[in-house]
């Protein structure tokens, strides 16, 4: 993520060969830890790394 600077869920869980859910889980606990934030609409959003 962090050289992509934006990426989906759906990337991101293709890109890793995992579930969109564990992508979901384990994006839940990054933001949690402010590491990430999601921006923009539900339908055209995107995570991005917080610096």
């Amino acid at each position: 993520m962090k050289d992509t600077k934006n990426i989906t869920a759906l990337e991101l869980s293709k890109l890793l060969f995992v579930s969109v859910s564990t992508i979901e889980r384990d994006l839940k606990k990054l933001t949690d830890e402010n590491m990430i934030e999601y921006v923009g609409s539900a339908k055209d959003g995107y995570w991005r790394v917080n610096k």
